[in-house]
């Protein structure tokens, strides 16, 4: 399920609540259900609240961060693609779904000027692979050579 884009991020609330310590005032952070994020002072008398227990609680989803230099593009089929460009250079394609093992080694051979891993073969049944099964076989063997060009 893919997520929403953050209404606030976590620097707008870094920048409040750094501003809120500047004047004085002692706030907390409430993220309610909705995504909305509120703080609210809290009085010198009043205890500091428990932090709810996240495990029974709303669960909070972030953003993971994207890697730097990474771009992500969305085709004229729809499918999204992504690259990686450093500065002016040439934009490099990254392979596989973003955050898989193959992901990350694409990217970080990207990162490092060098090729990206190449996988073994054709993907599995596809033509390439049942032409290069076939010529594996006896049946291609016992063919004449003229034949097999």
């Amino acid at each position: 399920m893919p997520r929403r884009p953050a209404r606030v991020t976590q620097a707008d609330i870094a920048r409040a609540l750094r501003a809120a310590g500047q004047v004085g005032t002692r706030v907390r952070n409430d993220v309610h259900p909705d995504g909305t994020i509120s703080l609210v002072p809290i009085e010198e008398d009043q205890p500091e609240p428990q932090t709810p227990n996240l495990a029974t609680g709303p669960k909070i989803v972030l953003p993971r961060p994207r890697l730097p230099h990474l771009h992500r593009q969305r085709t004229r089929h729809g499918t999204i693609v992504w690259y990686v460009r450093r500065d002016k250079g040439p934009r490099i394609r990254i392979r596989g779904d973003f955050g898989s093992p193959e992901f990350k080694s694409a990217y970080d051979a990207a990162m490092a000027g060098e090729a990206a891993p190449v996988k073994a073969g054709p993907s599995r049944l596809s033509l390439a692979w049942l032409i290069a099964r076939y010529r594996e076989s006896h049946a291609w063997a016992k063919l004449f050579p003229a034949t097999k060009r």
